[in-house]
């Protein structure tokens, strides 16, 4: 399969390569290119991806595998996760050659989250790199098992220095109930959050958010409420200053005859 490609109302146009040669990556995109009206190449990204095998392979599927696979039958019949390991951007802005290259490197824990990130900035300069880790999965949602929700992240510079931290605390339902923000040395600037709980038709939506206190010790808050039985619009906002906002929503009705065909 070719790439495809689309042309844009000023000539422009975006070509789109996407990986078809093996089952597990088939539809990833792979390049990307945008091209000026006259075919000068304006920015490319390239992506590459990384196959990991999840768990054992199951038994029925080797036992009805044929043998003449061209990859081993443990990673047809394995559950596979295909991970993005680096992805790249070079600028062209029309010019025979990138003027700038920036990368992005991505690592992953055992439950596929991104626990790893370089970005490189300007290939060419070491010096704007950027480092980050993120943690995953609070001990107190342990039960429900919820392993996507990120606990801790730290952001690097290339000598080791912070530049930024944050802790996120979770109740049981792995609800975010406060941000912790380190803002300079230890000392940390910390959000909180309130939720809806079980047995209100609002269960498991944000009810009140209080920002960090500020420097007097006041911090600002504003609660929510939601429209019908779903809870999915907020239909109703006040604040610590007393100030309140209301929207209503209409529902469908269904129609009341289907129409026919026209003679």
């Amino acid at each position: 399969m070719g790439p495809s490609a689309r042309t844009n109302p000023d000539a422009s146009r975006l070509v789109q390569r996407f990986l078809v040669d093996d089952f597990r990556s088939k539809g990833l995109l792979e390049r990307e290119v945008v091209l000026d009206a006259q075919g000068a190449t304006l920015v490319e990204s390239l992506n590459q991806y990384e196959p990991e095998l999840v768990g054992t392979p199951a038994g029925e599927c080797l036992d009805r595998t044929p043998m003449n696979l061209r990859y081993p039958q443990d990673e047809y019949c394995a559950p596979t996760f295909m991970k993005l390991t680096a992805s790249e951007k070079r600028l062209f802005e029309g010019e025979a050659t990138a003027g700038v290259i920036s990368r992005q490197v991505f690592g992953y824990d055992g439950a596929g989250n991104v626990s790893s990130f370089h970005d490189e900035g300007d290939v060419a300069d070491p010096a704007d790199d950027v480092f980050a880790t993120v943690l995953y999965g609070p001990t107190q949602a342990a039960a429900i098992h919820c392993t996507g929700a990120p606990t801790e992240i730290t952001v690097k510079n290339r000598s080791g220095g912070v530049l930024r931290y944050r802790r996120g605390v979770y109740d049981a339902s792995c609800n975010l109930t406060e941000l912790h923000s380190r803002i300079e040395g230890t000392a940390e600037a910390v959000a909180a959050l309130s939720w809806f709980r079980e047995g209100s038709p609002w269960a498991g939506n944000v009810e009140r958010v209080t920002s960090p206190e500020n420097h007097l010790g006041d911090a600002y808050w504003v609660e929510y409420q939601y429209e019908g039985r779903n809870g999915v619009h907020v239909a109703h906002t006040n604040d610590v200053h007393g100030y309140v906002s209301e929207a209503r929503y209409e529902t469908p009705s269904p129609p009341t005859r289907a129409p026919g065909p026209r003679t």
